[in-house]
């Protein structure tokens, strides 16, 4: 996976690390995902794309609040990297 899908995984964990209705500002988002803000833009656009992330009023959470049960197991056993990977 390239340096744009792993910090895209990255943004992901962040996500699904929260309580169920939380959502977090762009710049919270990429401080928990532990992202560099200057380099994270790519990374944000891509989750968006995809349909992992949406955007509301400046704040942002999962598309599908499901995903969090899936992710913070894969988050738990595997490296970032591989979190879209089945």
């Amino acid at each position: 996976m390239d340096e744009a899908g792993s910090d895209e995984c990255r943004l992901l964990v962040a996500l699904a690390a929260q309580e169920d209705d939380a959502t977090l500002s762009r710049l919270q988002l990429i401080q928990a995902a532990g992202l560099d803000p200057g380099r994270s833009d790519s990374a944000v656009k891509a989750a968006l794309r995809h349909n992992f992330i949406v955007e509301e009023d400046g704040h942002f959470r999962l598309a599908v609040p499901l995903m969090r049960r899936w992710i913070r197991p894969q988050s738990d056993t595997r490296d970032t990297g591989a979190c879209l990977s089945g």
